[in-house]
């Protein structure tokens, strides 16, 4: 479990790897069958934590993943501000809030999942529809919307193309660090100035913030139940439905998602042997958990969560204290060159071009004066697309 979390927090902390690529490796070893179930529960572990730890990236640096990207946008500009620990805080007590109701949910969810879940996909294309639509339609202006048209056709078209079309070792590193990181770093390569100083943020201990990640767990949980529906989507999906206000809300809302989605992909596999990860394919390929083993796995996810939460509250001073040392051109700077050396190494040169094609869509919005949450499009689209052909 510990070594699990260790490997968790680095790859959280690092833009760009991801516990799939880990779980992945981990089928190479020769795992005994003795040791074969403390491998899962140091999977399973790994990737809760990341859940937590890959908040920091995406609101110091604006690098997002498909599971952080919602709240990258807002984050980011919160730590623009010096309101960057303020942000953490935030999404600590949205995906602690989550994960405990996430887990006290696990039996109900076997339950009642066999009953609901074909249900529930049937639901999905009409609330992805409704999401594209909204994107564009809820403009004011004719010349706004045009604007937000351009951006999402030109978005979805892209990841249509990258995801549906294109044969490519991990399409969505180059896409979404392209889209929503490769343009954002870019455009801050002039001038000297560093990351603000961050505020110690008091802790917020709010009945919205614990609201929100009770509405994470929800989502969460739905998220489980469909594949290709990431957890970015499903924060974008009800925020259009039902609306969230206040940043700090959000951002609790989108880091439930992501921990419960994370929880509940285990919860998937044991009750409908349906793996909805990387690492849950994995742990199906090591072992076939009985029922004792997964209630032992779920005390150790419990455990995880806790790890994931505690670490997030204690490293992230560091880390922005860090950052904010050091220019953001430079920063930036070497940023590009790690990003585009990782794409590189795990997507080859096709990843380089998608690298560079996602970094130029995702200037559209800024040049269009749209929102950045058009470029959603790009995983919007190819997911449509999956549930209507």
């Amino acid at each position: 479990m510990l070594a699990g979390c260790a490997l968790g927090i680095l790859t959280g902390l690092i833009p760009g790897l991801h516990p799939n690529t880990l779980a992945a490796m981990a089928l190479l070893l020769p795992i005994s069958n003795e040791h074969a179930f403390n491998a899962c529960i140091g999977l399973a572990c790994m990737n809760v934590v990341h859940a937590f730890m890959e908040c920091i990236p995406s609101i110091f640096t604006g690098i997002p993943n498909t599971d952080t990207l919602s709240a990258a946008l807002p984050g980011h500009r919160m730590a623009l501000n010096g309101k960057g620990l303020h942000a953490i805080a935030c999404m600590t007590v949205g995906g602690f809030t989550s994960g405990l109701a996430s887990l006290a949910f696990f039996p109900l969810y076997g339950m009642f999942i066999e009953k609901t879940w074909e249900w529930t996909r049937t639901l999905i294309p009409f609330l992805l529809a409704l999401t594209l639509g909204a994107l564009v339609l809820d403009r004011k202006k004719w010349k706004e919307k045009v604007n937000a048209l351009i951006c999402v056709s030109a978005s979805g078209f892209l990841g249509w193309m990258v995801l549906r079309e294109t044969p490519i070792q991990e399409p969505l590193l180059p896409l979404i660090t392209g889209l929503f990181g490769a343009g954002t770093l870019a455009s801050n390569l002039h001038g000297n100035h560093s990351l603000p100083v961050q505020k110690t943020p008091t802790l917020p201990a709010s009945t919205g913030l614990l609201a929100n990640g009770l509405k994470g767990c929800l989502a969460g949980s739905a998220v489980s139940l469909v594949p290709a529906l990431s957890a970015s989507e499903a924060a974008l999906m009800v925020q259009k439905i039902s609306p969230t206000r206040k940043q700090s809300n959000y951002l609790a809302l989108s880091t439930g998602i992501a921990v419960s989605n994370t929880l509940f992909s285990f919860a998937a596999l044991q009750y409908l042997n349906k793996p909805r990860s990387g690492t849950a394919v994995a742990i199906q390929k090591i072992i076939e958990l009985n029922a004792e083993q997964f209630t032992t796995l779920s005390i150790a996810l419990a455990g995880a969560t806790a790890v994931g939460g505690i670490t997030l509250i204690l490293i992230a001073p560091s880390i922005a204290a860090l950052v904010q040392r050091i220019p953001l051109n430079k920063t930036n700077a070497v940023l590009l060159v790690f990003l585009s050396a990782m794409v590189y190494a795990l997507s080859g040169t096709q990843g380089l071009i998608v690298f560079g094609a996602s970094a130029l869509v995702g200037m559209l919005p800024s040049a269009l004066h749209c929102r950045k949450s058009t470029c959603m499009a790009a995983l919007l689209v190819p997911t449509l697309y999956y549930y209507l052909v």
